[in-house]
């Protein structure tokens, strides 16, 4: 009676941004989104990606036209399960100049199996439809399935369909606000129309014809039909929706005075995927899987490589047992699950252990009101997931778990040997959440003289740069397969900059009139960049550089050309490489550091 319910007085408003594609839309990608730096608040776990898209057929004339229902093939053309977070192939996202995620090519198994093991039922019978997710039923890649002919209805005769889904990324699965004056960046590629459509066989039945006598004259005759035609998805609209919040002034200057002495802290559990080629023939398998800190969690699936592959007539998530006799996970001498399981998937099934310890693994066994709705019947049928908990209680609990370090090995013993096309095994690791100073702690600082400088702790290189009163140094240090690289940039200014921090210029650099770019091998001899970091930054998204690695190609605005210097701004940092020794002409060359490419035929002639 005597007591109120409390009273938010910290926020004066929040709104929904709605941002654009940076660059022209296309239909092949890469699509950029830049929520620019200001004095608001952004909540993450609010992104939203709105799609309009539509199916088109090629005729005969060659050209691409809308699909019809009146021709019998375009029936039967739709798309793959979750279609609105399935369109992305890969997501990155970039605070402020830093990587701090990047899905590899992985994002549509990502969040395709984290939206099917972590949401329930009702919500992904409801809320995911937004998405394009339909509950499929045990036969995914047949043409009667209903998940698969509801997804058909949303596209069906030529119509535009509209989807919205979140995206699916670390720092968007935690519900701190991230801190006002960064500057965040999403890329997103796409997925081929191969791997995106969905046409699997169907058939026609004649029935059988009588005469007058009732003798019959023409058999009943089933006929099996391909889709040969040749479709595309046809993208019309694409835009990413965000929250941002403006809280008072006095909370405002509360947070600067904190932040002067000590770094605000985002507690991530990093989620990360592995993909293993399995050939034909294998009867057994050991993969490390990591080498530097254990997981929490594994969860483990096989997929047909044609599926995986993108053949049109199989569901890319017709996830199989593949004959699974036991599967394992060793990390410091001690074996997850300790007492080895025995499989059998042939006459006489037995797997039960694996379908019970799938609940156990997500917490789910003890929970009177959540389901993932994965019968016995299901998990045979193409939702076989392998779940193996690594956490010290063998729980999947909230808090933190002390950092341990080891390598992390997978093991798999077969029934039956790999049949023909072979299997993709995908791994989803939860790396250990842990204590302030571990790696999956994203820290964020912001003092007087140095704004929005990002700790990239939690994805291996820290990134950074300091103030030591005369100039700006840029360092990191990366370990890519073993390799410690070092690098160094410095940015020299010819005159006296303002370092306070505002809403107009947050970042100190981009008030800069011209910059000293020097090799650290080349120090005597430095490039000059004539004109404001703010153009450099406005080209940045106006020079594409074709990029290709194992038959996958891309384009990525990396590379700004500025009289004799091609540079990176938006990734000085990370991005610093030289060739060749300097000449008659400075030239000082910035590249992606990537040690996983060895043909640098490309790189050699930019």
């Amino acid at each position: 009676m005597f007591n109120l319910p409390p009273t938010n007085v910290a926020i004066n408003k929040t709104s929904v941004r709605e941002l654009l594609p940076l660059s022209a839309l296309n239909q092949t990608g890469p699509y950029l989104f830049r929520l620019f730096s200001d004095s608001q608040y952004c909540d993450l776990s609010k992104t939203y990606m709105y799609l309009l898209t539509s199916i088109e057929r090629k005729n005969a004339a060659g050209e691409w036209v809308p699909t019809d229902d009146a021709i019998e093939e375009d029936r039967h053309v739709g798309v793959i399960q979750n279609f609105g977070s399935s369109f992305i192939r890969s997501l990155k996202v970039n605070i402020s100049g830093v990587e701090v995620f990047d899905s590899s090519i992985y994002y549509h198994y990502r969040a395709y199996i984290m939206q099917e093991l972590g949401y329930s039922h009702e919500i992904r019978k409801a809320f995911h439809e937004a998405g394009c997710y339909y509950s499929d039923e045990n036969s995914q890649d047949s043409y009667t399935n209903k998940g698969f002919t509801s997804r058909v209805q949303r596209f069906s005769n030529g119509k535009h369909c509209e989807t919205m889904v979140k995206l699916n990324f670390d720092l968007a699965r935690q519900n701190t606000l991230l801190l006002n004056n960064q500057d965040v960046v999403f890329t997103i590629h796409r997925n081929s129309d191969s791997f995106l459509l969905l046409t699997p066989r169907w058939k026609t039945v004649i029935d059988e014809v009588k005469d007058a006598q009732g003798n019959i004259v023409t058999a009943a005759r089933v006929t099996w039909h391909d889709s040969k035609a040749e479709y595309r998805i046809r993208l019309h609209d694409m835009r990413l929706y965000l929250r941002t919040v403006d809280v008072t002034s006095s909370l405002n200057v509360a947070i600067s005075r904190q932040l002067e002495s000590t770094p605000a802290k985002y507690a991530l559990r990093k989620v990360e995927m592995r993909s293993i080629f399995l050939g034909t023939g294998r009867t057994e398998l050991s993969h490390n899987v990591f080498t530097s800190t254990l997981p929490r969690r594994l969860i483990c699936a096989f997929v047909s490589t044609g599926a995986y592959s993108g053949a049109r007539h199989l569901s890319p998530f017709n996830f199989e047992h593949a004959n699974v006799r036991s599967i394992s996970a060793e990390a410091n001498g001690l074996t997850f699950p300790s007492t080895p399981y025995l499989f059998s998937f042939g006459n006489q099934k037995r797997f039960v252990r694996a379908f019970v310890d799938m609940y156990a693994g997500l917490g789910l066994d003890d929970s009177d009101n959540k389901t993932v709705s994965i019968s016995m019947a299901r998990f045979l049928s193409g939702w076989a997931f392998f779940v193996i908990p690594m956490t010290s209680t063998l729980d999947d609990t909230p808090g933190f778990e002390l950092i341990r370090q080891g390598t992390c090995t997978v093991k798999v013993q077969f029934e039956q040997p790999i049949k023909a096309d072979g299997y993709e095994m995908l791994i989803l690791v939860a790396r250990c959440s842990g204590v302030p100073y571990c790696e999956v702690l994203a820290t964020l600082h912001s003092t007087r003289t140095v704004a929005n400088l990002l700790v990239k702790g939690q994805i291996e290189p820290t990134a950074c740069f300091e103030y030591n009163g005369k100039s700006y140094v840029f360092f990191e240090d990366r370990v890519a397969d073993e390799m410690h690289i070092y690098c160094q940039l410095y940015a020299l200014f010819k005159s006296e900059i303002d370092t306070q921090l505002s809403n107009y210029f947050p970042n100190p650099l981009q008030s800069v009139n011209c910059v000293h770019i020097v090799n650290t091998e080349y120090e005597n001899q430095p490039v000059i960049v004539e004109g404001t970091l703010d153009l450099v930054d406005h080209l940045l998204f106006s020079t594409c550089y074709p990029k290709k690695r194992q038959g996958i190609e891309w384009s990525e605005p990396l590379y700004v050309e500025l009289s004799d210097l091609m540079v990176c701004p938006g990734d000085l940092p990370k991005c610093l490489s030289h060739f060749g020794p300097q000449r008659e002409r400075p030239k000082l060359m910035v590249d992606e550091l990537d040690w996983h490419d060895s043909d640098d035929t490309a790189d050699e002639a930019w």
